[in-house]
């Protein structure tokens, strides 16, 4: 569109029009010279008018198609009752006016349109022939995409001309930093420190600031759930033979409670049973509730710990029972029925059911309802697992292997890992422990014992004594890496 500022004397409506009109006629056509007629050539390709009475108090601007404008004929309107601020295309109904003849038609003076016109025009001459801003001029510059921002580009070049690049709020918003990337970061909360969350809500790493480091550092060490090397735990006093002992351990899925049951004797009716919870700084485990439990002689078969509770293993007046715990105090014993298959022997829990060996591979899963455990179905774990200990994160199971179940002196102990639906064998490590140094490693009826002590390592756990008679017991329990 090209537009050119004629001088041409006002003109005259030939005849009337309405508000509704698309043309109009004028008296006359005639240029300043008064002979020769205006051309469309002398007024480009868009031109813009006005219509005034006489008294100068009513008026509208109008732009027309300069191509029509031909002595006696009709001029086509192209827009009408444009506003009086040069808007060039915004159309208003209430300025669009009815006109008598011999109205004033300014054809090219004081049309604001004009202005407009050229100062758009002006702009956009001004912006193209800008020269690109540098550290000591002002000048043009070019938005950044994100990738740009991303990567710290700072120049751009655009039909040869080397720009600035700048990065626009919502971009810079957009730029959050990663390991390999610098950007925008979030302080942590108290509650996303102790949860060990990576990401903040504005979606930002997030870190913590020295002085909310130096004030959690404990809440941190629980966080992360600290393993620990190896301690010893004074559990029992009395007297009984080594050989006939019966021990088992539990933890729930992430290490954080341990539960120890323990019997002298097979003699023994008396089971006792510990909970141990995990320091957050040392991570030792210390105990914090005790109680007993009467089982017939010889019966106490295995615990497993669910998320909210403790589950025993055994015989009561000679009946297969579940014997349920709360987990956070030992509280509110409960007998659970069951359904199919024995589950007087080893178990584990993934947190929410109770998985029970019922032969050499094989373990029951019961689901828990109320108080019934109900058999869900066989579980097989290739490899020999009697009297083997067993424990899961949820996600995997850790089985010790029954070949090398009391072999944990010289050739080793091997520990497998299994998925916990169960199959071949995912990987396996072997445990070598001297313990030599203790005597009287025991018991021999229960097999070595395992249990979750953290994310990344197991525990293994027994018991020992001086001499050939118990006359004090003291847990014995190791971290080995997950394999």
């Amino acid at each position: 569109m090209s537009l050119l500022f004629a001088s041409i004397p006002p003109k005259r409506l030939a005849f009337a029009i309405t508000s509704a009109s698309s043309t109009f006629i004028l008296n006359n056509i005639k240029s300043f010279d008064g002979e020769n007629d205006v051309a469309p050539s002398d007024l480009g390709t868009q031109h813009y008018v006005c219509f005034r009475n006489d008294t100068g108090t009513i008026a509208e601007f109008m732009e027309i198609d300069p191509a029509t404008l031909i002595a006696g004929g009709p001029i086509t309107i192209v827009r009408r009752g444009l506003n009086f601020y040069g808007n060039r295309t915004l159309e208003t109904t209430a300025l669009k006016l009815d006109f008598p003849a011999n109205t004033i038609c300014m054809l090219g003076t004081d049309v604001p349109q004009i202005f407009q016109y050229l100062k758009e025009y002006i702009d956009a001459a001004a912006i193209a022939g800008a020269v690109p801003a540098s550290t000591t001029a002002a000048g043009i510059v070019v938005e950044a995409s994100q990738a740009e921002v991303n990567a710290g580009t700072i120049t751009k070049t655009i039909s040869a001309v080397v720009y600035k690049l700048f990065a626009p709020l919502d971009k810079l918003l957009a730029l959050f930093a990663s390991e390999t990337q610098q950007g925008l970061v979030e302080e942590a909360t108290d509650a996303e420190v102790t949860a060990g969350t990576a990401t903040g809500a504005t979606g930002a790493k997030l870190f913590i600031t020295p002085a909310k480091l130096l004030t959690r550092t404990n809440t941190i060490s629980a966080a992360i759930n600290l393993p620990f090397i190896e301690q010893e735990i004074p559990i029992n006093s009395g007297t009984a033979t080594i050989a006939s002992s019966q021990y088992v351990m539990a933890s729930n899925t992430t290490g954080s409670v341990l539960f120890i049951a323990f019997v002298l004797s097979t003699a023994t009716t008396t089971a006792n049973i510990y909970r141990l919870t995990k320091d957050s700084v040392s991570g030792k485990y210390y105990i914090t509730h005790s109680t007993t439990l009467t089982i017939t002689a010889g019966t106490l078969a295995g615990i497993a710990v669910t998320s909210s509770s403790l589950f025993v293993l055994c015989q009561v007046a000679s009946v297969d029972t579940i014997r349920r715990y709360d987990i956070a105090d030992l509280a509110n014993v409960t007998t659970f029925t069951y359904s199919g298959g024995t589950i007087r022997d080893r178990a584990f829990s993934d947190g929410t059911d109770l998985y029970i060996r019922s032969a050499a591979t094989t373990f029951d899963r019961y689901t828990l309802a109320g108080t019934i455990a109900t058999n869900a179905g066989t579980v097989t774990f290739t490899g020999s697992h009697t009297q083997s200990g067993a424990t899961s994160d949820g996600t995997n199971v850790w089985i010790v292997d029954a070949t090398t179940n009391s072999t944990i002196n010289g050739t080793g102990l091997n520990v497998n890992k299994y998925a916990l639906a169960g199959g071949a064998i995912v990987s396996s490590t072997t445990m070598k422990l001297w313990m030599n140094a203790y005597l009287n490693w025991f018991p021999t009826n229960s097999g070595q014992v395992l249990f979750m002590t953290s994310s990344r390592t197991l525990g293994i756990g027994g018991s020992y004594s001086e001499g050939t008679t118990i006359t004090g017991t003291i847990t014995k329990i190791m971290a080995i890496t997950l394999p």
